[in-house]
């Protein structure tokens, strides 16, 4: 037995709409009271979202720890100077791609950061934070 695809959407966008702390206790219910394939179902919507939220606010301190850097401030400037040259483009596709050399460095250097930013982070003891603590 599972949720009709409509109820399910249905159930994803009141997901959606709840602030973390009813979020969180709805999780603490279906934890402790998941008896039926739905409760799984539902308590697998609810887990969803989390994960999304805590993965937004990952990535928004991820950037911000970036920006806080000398090597982030550093090469945010020397974006903004390639923009204003119009040397670099920030539209999403050649974001990914860079047609220019220096841009094609840029990407290196970012996912090298990036990748041993996120090792660091990984590797921390008790990595997985509490959704109320970011």
């Amino acid at each position: 037995m599972c949720l009709l695809p409509e109820s399910h959407e249905h159930y994803c966008q009141l997901a959606r709409n709840l602030e973390d702390e009813k979020l969180l206790e709805l999780d603490a219910h279906y934890r402790q009271n998941t008896r039926t394939s739905v409760d799984w179902e539902l308590h697998g919507i609810v887990m969803g979202e989390i994960h999304q939220r805590r993965e937004f606010r990952r990535q928004q301190l991820e950037r911000s720890l970036w920006l806080a850097s000398r090597r982030g401030r550093f090469m945010e400037a020397i974006k903004r100077w390639l923009i204003s040259r119009g040397l670099w483009s920030s539209a999403a596709r050649e974001r990914k791609h860079p047609h220019s050399l220096i841009g094609r460095l840029l990407v290196v250097f970012w996912q090298s950061y990036r990748s041993s930013r996120r090792l660091a982070i990984n590797t921390l003891p008790g990595r997985q934070t509490p959704l109320e603590q970011l």
